[in-house]
């Protein structure tokens, strides 16, 4: 002004006029980023030619906008021709350093502004607010992000886990051990490069919870194992709210034996991709939250809880599931025993316990084979079947048939021990939703449990699209024992690997002869150079009978045994797929939930084990199914059983709007909700259940008599047992049961709220061979003339 003092003036869309010889020496006033862009100079940004009559140029119009609100857009000028500047390449890497250091502090800006809204609001447990850790790629180079310390955990971008990545060119080389924990990481990752500890098995987990008041918020992005990782390492979970994967004496080895669990834990927003086991996984879990989360690409189970009290599901998509699986259940044992079998090769060549053997000492010779082979021999064999598999998977890549290493005969026996042509997960069991007792359950179902877990809610749930094909395993053992053949990773040595002619089992003259593959000579040389527990483990049993029978020199030293079906690679019961299943819990509030598109692709049960409906361990020969099945939920073959809302052991569960539809097993039944004995349930809305299909391809495997009808298993001696006639329910109730093993009947109710009755319940498009009322192929849904009530309702 006149006395020389500066006095501010602000320019904005509604100054005056007069105000427009105040700009000063600015040559622009801040507009809104979206105006309409016209001038080509600056002089033309700077003046507005259309005042000209009253100003002009000199006096300085200044009021055409120049820079953008939001800092993103130049918006004054759009020069006519293109100017060509340069820059060092060091300045320009700094300036795109800068640039994204600054959009990161931006973002984390946000994010602590809204997670301080939201904490201040919510008052979400104990959560300290002034711990927050942002999370990117980095973050998951080397390993397992280990969260221990209670606070709020942000990720930050799509995170890929590749740990310790190595060559897919050269995946097994023991001195880079890619995806792996190396060994100066065992402080860390207890068990790294060993055979026992939570990580002796791999990294196993891509994020563990292992404290309390921890909110782990996704932000929107996804969290995947990469397509090398995901085949190298076949145990993982997502995230995990434990410190180690197994309870202690659970699992296929010693995991720990102090494991730390989560509680007071809150996942949300995000994706959670591949998986070769779990998504998200808990054990003894307490207060957890998650929610706004999509589970997809899994094979086992979208999400699981072991003795909780306390899980909220909110918001929770679940589904594709993983259609990559092109490895069985063998390769990920045979990828874990590799360094085992190198460790004997190399105690062989250095411990002072082998000098007295002479080379041909350290040879092993298995019955029907031209020549003996050393330790050494068979790892490197193991190997180059691994490597040449893992890249046919990875690349598409077919090896060189060389005639010496491979052959066409030698690849096609690899690909029947490793691969898995329909990609499908094939495990024994698949699940969505699993909330569980106490443990892994991994064999069976519970009547009954003294250990239950409690108080679930279930709100806003979307299953969609699973896809399931078990492939069955047949195991042998030793009659009245219940011990089994396996590997040192408890997998089952497949019967068919080890006999030859294993349909001749039982017939009069038959003699049991070794047979072998690559993983079954693996096994059996392991245990016969070596006494090491820590590298045998759960091998070693049985090895006067094993050794003189497998090389031939003693025939009848294998003495008897049997054989069992119905299980997988590690010997899990089959149960086949399943929506939700809930699995001794008390109080379940299930709510807003959908299931649909869910299909079973298990092929029929092998009958070499017999027409068989359970097990009898006492038995010689063909000895029927799994060890641990258990009816009346596994009769016969149960790995195409198809349920969407599978129940039992459950008390005062609560079940609110279901639609269930577009089920379809294409070999075994098929229920939209299975309630199994010990269950209280009461449903409070409307339950939609449609377009359930059992049995879509049975008629290739069925039973006929001589005029071509249908024999069914409960109207004729001739049973078609171990595949089941397939059974439809919209709902199956087992409201009766009694068990001769605990001499025990246990019960089932089904009640209806106040507000609804039976029929809210409303069942159509249900066909199969047989359904809940159906005796014979001419009963049509009715029994004794008796129409269905709210459901079909049956007692076993």
């Amino acid at each position: 002004n006149e006395m020389g003092e500066l006095t501010p003036f602000e320019l904005n869309d509604f100054s005056s006029k007069d105000d427009w010889d105040h700009s000063g020496v600015c040559a622009f006033s801040v507009r809104q980023s979206n105006f309409e862009i016209t001038s080509q100079t600056h002089d033309m940004c700077t003046v507005d030619f259309s005042g000209e009559d009253e100003f002009n140029m000199e006096m300085g119009y200044h009021l055409k906008p120049s820079i953008g609100i939001d800092g993103k857009h130049c918006i004054c000028t759009k020069p006519s021709k293109k100017k060509y500047f340069q820059i060092a390449t060091t300045d320009l890497q700094d300036a795109v350093k800068r640039n994204k250091e600054f959009e990161i502090k931006q973002q984390q800006d946000e994010i602590k502004q809204e997670l301080q809204r939201q904490l201040d609001a919510d008052d979400i447990m104990n959560v300290p607010k002034d711990k927050i850790i942002y999370l990117y790629q980095s973050d998951f180079q080397h390993g397992t992000y280990r969260i221990r310390e209670s606070g709020t955990y942000i990720v930050m971008e799509d995170i890929v886990f590749d740990f310790n990545a190595g060559d897919i060119n050269d995946p097994f080389n023991p001195d880079t051990n890619g995806w792996t924990p190396k060994a100066n990481q065992h402080k860390i990752y207890p068990g790294a490069q060993s055979y026992r500890d939570a990580y002796f098995l791999g990294f196993w987990a891509g994020i563990t919870i292992e404290t309390s008041n921890v909110i782990l918020d996704l932000n929107g992005h996804s969290l995947a194992m990469s397509d090398a990782f995901y085949y190298n390492q076949r145990w993982f979970t997502t995230i995990a709210l434990q410190s180690q994967y197994f309870l202690p004496g659970q699992g296929p080895g010693f995991f720990g034996a102090t494991p730390t669990f989560a509680q007071h834990i809150v996942i949300r927003n995000g994706i959670l991709g591949q998986s070769s086991h779990h998504n998200i996984h808990g054990h003894y879990s307490h207060d957890v939250t998650i929610e706004n989360i999509h589970c997809r690409d899994f094979e086992t189970h979208g999400i699981q809880f072991n003795g909780f009290d306390g899980i909220t599901l909110k918001n929770i998509e679940i589904g594709p599931s993983s259609t990559k699986v092109y490895l069985r259940g063998s390769f990920g044992h045979a990828r874990n025993l590799l360094p085992r079998l190198q460790q004997v090769a190399n105690a062989m060549k250095e411990d002072d316990e082998y000098f007295k053997l002479t080379e041909e000492d350290k040879k092993i010779k298995f019955h029907g084979r031209k020549e003996a082979v050393s330790i050494q021999d068979i790892h490197d064999d193991l190997k180059l079947q691994l490597e040449s598999v893992f890249k046919y998977v990875m690349t598409g890549e077919l090896p060189k048939f060389d005639g010496e290493n491979m052959t066409k005969k030698k690849w096609n026996q690899i690909l029947d021990t490793f691969y898995n042509p329909s990609g499908l997960p094939h495990g024994a069991g698949m699940y969505g939703i699993f909330l569980n007792t106490v443990g892994a359950s991994v064999l069976t179902y519970n009547l009954q449990t003294s250990t239950y877990s409690n108080n679930a809610v279930l709100d806003n749930i979307n299953i969609h699209d699973l896809r399931h094909a078990m492939t069955e395993f047949i195991r042998m053992g030793v009659p009245n024992s219940g011990s089994i053949y396996l590997n040192a990773l408890h997998g089952c040595l497949d019967a068919r690997d080890l006999l030859n002619d294993i349909e001749d089992i039982g017939k009069e003259g038959y003699i049991p002869t070794y047979k072998g593959n690559i993983l079954t000579d693996a096994t059996i040389a392991m245990e016969y150079f070596s006494n090491n527990w820590d590298i045998l483990q759960a091998s070693l049993i049985w090895h006067d009978r094993l050794f003189p029978w497998a090389m031939g020199t003693d025939l009848e030293a294998l003495g008897d045994f049997n054989i069992g079906c119905n299980g997988d690679a590690q010997v899990h019961g089959a149960k086949g797929l399943t929506g939700v299943r809930v699995d001794g819990v008390n109080n379940v509030h299930i709510k807003d939930i959908v299931i649909k598109d869910i299909t079973e692709e298990t092929p029929p049960g092998t009958t070499l084990c017999g027409e068989y409906t359970s097990f009898d361990r006492d038995c010689v020969g063909k000895c029927g199914g799994h060890i641990r099945q258990k009816e009346p939920m596994q009769v016969g073959f149960s790995g195409h059983n198809l349920q969407g809302l599978c129940l039992n052991a459950a008390n005062n569960v609560k079940v609110g709007k279901t639609d269930i539809h577009n089920l379809q097993s294409l070999y075994g039944l098929t229920y939209g909700i299975s309630i199994w004995p010990s269950v209280d349930i009461e449903f409070e809305e409307k339950v939609y259940i449609s377009n359930l299909l059992a049995g879509v391809d049975y008629k290739e495997i069925v039973n006929k008599d001589d005029n071509g009808n249908i024999i069914f298993d409960d109207e004729s001696q001739d049973e078609n047992y171990p595949n089941r006639i397939p059974e439809v329910c919209g709902i199956r109730v087992v409201d009766e049961y009694y068990s001769d093993t605990a001499d025990k009947i246990y019960k089932s109710t089904v009640k209806f709220s106040p507000d609804a009755d039976q029929n809210d319940v409303l069942i159509a498009n249900v066909d199969g061979y047989k359904t809940c009322y159906v005796d014979t192929s001419v009963d049509d849904y009715y029994d004794n003339n008796r129409p269905p009530k709210y459901s079909m309702i049956g007692a076993w």
